[in-house]
Order: structure tokens, then sequence, then C-alpha cells
């Protein structure tokens, strides 16, 4: 098993070194292993619900709308056969959104769980806890 821990920055060049940088340790591990990549992303995916369900990688259950690296998870996904585990399960916003921006009350889903598909079937939940004491995270430097 391999576990990826990640942040991404919110700037476009950060996002596109982290992109690549993250294909780059993919392509280094094997492909018999079970990954399992884990973090804020700073990806929001959503807008076209029938497009991203017709990838493969991700489910019906997303509870945001599209952001440029949603585009960017999704395509790191498909080309890896990835699958965003976080999709697959349908749970309260409280468990699928982290971040809300500040001077707003609208929550997002910028954390993410990502399994390769062929251990998809090992995955019976994927949940999300803000914080042990459940108050709020309000990230300065967060997706716009």
């Amino acid at each position: 098993m391999i576990c990826i821990s990640s942040w991404v920055k919110q700037i476009a060049n950060d996002a596109d070194k982290f992109y690549s940088d993250l294909q780059d340790t993919i392509n280094n591990v094997s492909t018999n292993d079970m990954h399992i990549i884990m973090g804020d992303l700073n990806a929001r995916m959503g807008g076209n619900q029938q497009q991203l369900s017709s990838t493969n990688s991700v489910e019906p259950f997303i509870a945001d709308v599209e952001y440029e690296n949603g585009a960017r998870l999704v395509d790191l996904c498909e080309i890896n056969n990835i699958i965003v585990s976080n999709t697959f399960f349908q749970q309260k916003l409280l468990h699928q959104t982290s971040w809300m921006r500040p001077g707003n009350k609208i929550w997002h889903m910028i954390d993410y769980t990502l399994v390769k598909k062929t251990f998809r079937s090992s995955v019976k939940d994927v949940r999300l806890y803000r914080r042990a004491s459940g108050a709020a995270q309000v990230d300065q430097n967060g997706p716009p």
C-alpha cells in the first residue's frame, strides 16, 4: 500500500507544478500496489454532472461547483485509473465539505481521498471530519 499525503496552493503555477510532481510520484510507485492519495487538493468539482460521471473516476455525490483545479484532478484520475472515492458515497454536507471562504457561508469540497480503480471494492466508506472539536476551519488562502 502506498499512501501519499498532499496539499496544493491556490496559485495556478504552483498547482501546475503540484500536479506534475504528483504524476511523477505516481509514475514511480509500483502499479500493483494500492495507491491512496489524501489531502487538500484545492480542487472543486461539479457543474456538468453527466460529463463528470461519464469519466468513471467521479460519481454523483459532489457537493460543489467546478473550479479550475477540479479539471486537473479529474484528468489526473483518468490518466492513472484512479477514482475520487469521496464522490462514491452519499454523506451529509458536513462530512463532504471542509473549506469556507472568509466572508461567506458556503462550504466547499477540496479535500479528497483517491484510490486506484482496481481497489474500488476495498473502499467501504469515505467521510470527512473537519476537526476533532467540530469547529469550522477557515483557510485564508483557499480557492476563490
